[in-house]
C-alpha cells in the first residue's frame, strides 16, 4: 500500500472514531505573522488553540495550544500549498469536565 493510501486510510479510521465518540472541535489561529521569502514563498507563524469536546461515553473536553511555523508556496496555477508545517505544542489540558 502506498504512503498516500496509508495516510488516507489512517485519517478515515480517525474520523470514524471521532464520530463514534461524538467529537466536536474548533480551531482558532491568532498572532499570525507573514514574512515574504521570495519566489512565491512565505513563512507564516501563528498560535493555534484547539478546543475539542467528546460527548460519549460522558462529556469531557481538551484544550491544546501550539505554535505553528509554516512555509506556504503559491503555485503557478494560483493554488496555495504548505511546503512545510511544524507544530510545537505549548500547552495541553485534557479530560476537562464539561458542564
Amino acid at each position: 500500500m502506498s504512503k498516500r493510501r496509508c495516510w488516507i486510510s489512517f485519517k478515515a479510521r480517525l474520523a470514524r472514531k471521532r464520530e463514534e465518540i461524538g467529537r466536536t472541535s474548533r480551531h482558532l489561529s491568532s498572532n499570525v505573522t507573514i514574512e515574504e521569502l521570495g519566489g512565491g514563498r512565505y513563512r507564516v507563524r501563528s498560535l493555534v488553540v484547539v478546543v475539542s469536546l467528546d460527548t460519549q461515553p460522558e462529556p469531557q473536553g481538551d484544550l491544546l495550544a501550539a505554535d505553528h511555523d509554516d512555509i506556504v508556496v503559491f503555485e503557478d496555477d494560483g493554488a496555495c500549498r504548505f511546503a512545510k508545517r511544524v507544530g510545537s505544542p505549548v500547552m495541553k489540558l485534557g479530560g476537562l469536565s464539561v458542564l
